[in-house]
């Protein structure tokens, strides 16, 4: 920015900021070149929406997983990952106890290292501080009248309301909307919305009630006037609408404070510094926003892609491909 004369260009500075605290976890002083280039890509690129939600991805991948043999347990607690002589054995809430050979975590370390009853000192912990998560999010979803929005308008703003604010807590929000018609978010006669901005966990520790309520008030009205910059009147024709704050992330996401999306890129944190997915060592793994690549969908897929990887000897693609039909002579 500082070598293009664009570093005092108020406006594209902004935007710039705002795209990639959405990826990066962090602005363009701090994000290094190559990294900012690529989550720029990604925009550049388009976003996308999968039909019927992210429920139905996920299901989607859940159902092919069982059809390939997998044991799939939903609504299931791991309490603790214990080491045996030839392998590893997880014990459930339930108290079910799986052996394997190998376990993939897909939870920040400091959760993983919890299960595994290791402490977070010397190299762990200073890896640990390395992945650890510097932001939540306080969100709302919001199923508003369809008439109230055009079907064929964009179903993504980036809405920034100050310039002279920071580019958090209310100030930068993504507002991303259902395609029309697609009756997997709602009702053919409603638009989903899902509205997002980053806030520090730290903030909302502490608080009473009372003080809570009114500080989830606040942001709840923070994010209602972005989505009246984006979409004018679509306030007033809300069918339904409910927030969430990091305590609603800690709860349901059983993170630390509600810290999500992985830590702020920087040159320390990135990259070949950035920490792996065998940091517990052999038979364990890590995958998600906590480790090499980083957060998002692309980079979560593409930590998991390693470790299949590297457990099986095998190239994404040969495993990707269908297997080779024998041919039987006469």
């Amino acid at each position: 920015l500082r070598l293009l004369g664009l570093s005092h260009d108020a406006p594209f500075r902004a935007l710039v900021a705002m795209l990639l605290q959405d990826t990066a976890q962090v602005g363009p002083e701090t994000v290094p070149f190559a990294n900012a280039a690529a989550c720029l890509q990604a925009y550049r690129l388009g976003m996308r929406r999968p039909l019927g939600g992210m429920k139905a991805l996920v299901e989607g991948i859940g159902q092919r997983f069982a059809a390939l043999g997998g044991d799939l347990r939903t609504s299931t607690i791991v309490d603790r990952v214990e080491a045996q002589a030839d392998g590893f054995e997880v014990v459930t809430r339930r108290r079910d106890r799986i052996s394997t050979r190998q376990v993939v975590f897909n939870v920040p370390l400091d959760i993983a290292a919890r299960l595994l009853g290791r402490s977070l000192e010397g190299r762990l912990g200073r890896r640990e501080r390395r992945s650890r998560a510097a932001w939540s999010a306080f969100t709302g979803y919001l199923a508003i009248e369809r008439s109230a929005v055009a079907d064929d308008g964009p179903l993504f703003h980036q809405v920034l309301q100050d310039y002279d604010r920071p580019i958090h807590d209310g100030n930068n929000v993504l507002v991303s909307l259902s395609s029309p018609g697609d009756e997997g978010y709602g009702p053919a006669d409603a638009r989903v919305a899902t509205l997002s901005t980053h806030t520090r966990p730290a903030d909302w520790l502490g608080l009473d009630r009372t003080a809570y309520e009114s500080k989830k008030a606040d942001f709840q009205g923070r994010l209602l006037n972005a989505l009246s910059r984006a979409l004018p009147g679509a306030q007033d024709r809300l069918l339904h609408a409910e927030f969430a704050s990091p305590r609603s992330f800690q709860r349901y996401t059983r993170r630390t404070a509600g810290a999500v999306g992985g830590p702020p890129v920087s040159r320390t944190n990135s990259n070949f510094l950035a920490v792996g997915s065998d940091v517990f060592g052999p038979g364990l793994w890590v995958v998600g926003d906590s480790v090499f690549p980083g957060q998002g969908t692309m980079a979560v897929v593409l930590s998991a892609v390693r470790v299949v990887e590297r457990i099986t000897g095998r190239s994404w693609e040969s495993l990707r491909s269908p297997a080779p039909r024998i041919q039987r002579s006469s």
